[in-house]
């Protein structure tokens, strides 16, 4: 039987690198910059472009998840009108079915990650709060 010290001191050096590295090779902190400025961004395309790689970050990398100085910068840059907008996208009758789908799968998938992540955001925040509506409609066309 082995002590608790080496193999504490193997998971603390996993963890680290794994806190340098994401699995795609990028450092955790160029992760967070690409992703921060693409939600950031002017136009709408890169705002999307944004959101699906924050989906699959918050979805499957428990090195962003357990960072609550990360989520809060990610939910800051998401631009709440951008997100109503996705929401929207099914009854709008702008977009095809399955481009609407698309869009309002990955509202829902982003705003469902945060209330798993960080639960208090639902009660906490105003901007989580005012997709509310856009959510319920969201969900209804579905």
């Amino acid at each position: 039987m082995s002590s608790g010290h080496g193999e504490q001191g193997r998971g603390d050096a996993k963890e680290e690198v794994q806190d340098q590295e994401t699995s795609n090779g990028i450092s955790k902190d160029e992760s967070i910059q690409r992703t921060l400025a693409l939600l950031s961004a002017d136009d709408d395309t890169s705002r999307f472009a944004g959101l699906t790689i924050l989906r699959a970050l918050l979805d499957s990398n428990e090195v962003f998840q357990k960072d609550s100085k990360v989520m809060a910068q990610f939910w800051a840059a998401i631009p709440a009108k951008f997100l109503d907008r996705m929401l929207r996208a099914g009854g709008s009758g702008k977009k095809s079915n399955q481009e609407a789908e698309s869009m309002v799968e990955l509202a829902v998938g982003v705003l469902h990650a945060f209330v798993r992540l960080i639960p208090s955001i639902v009660q906490e925040d105003a901007k989580f709060v005012g997709r509310a509506d856009g959510l319920m409609a969201a969900l209804a066309w579905r």
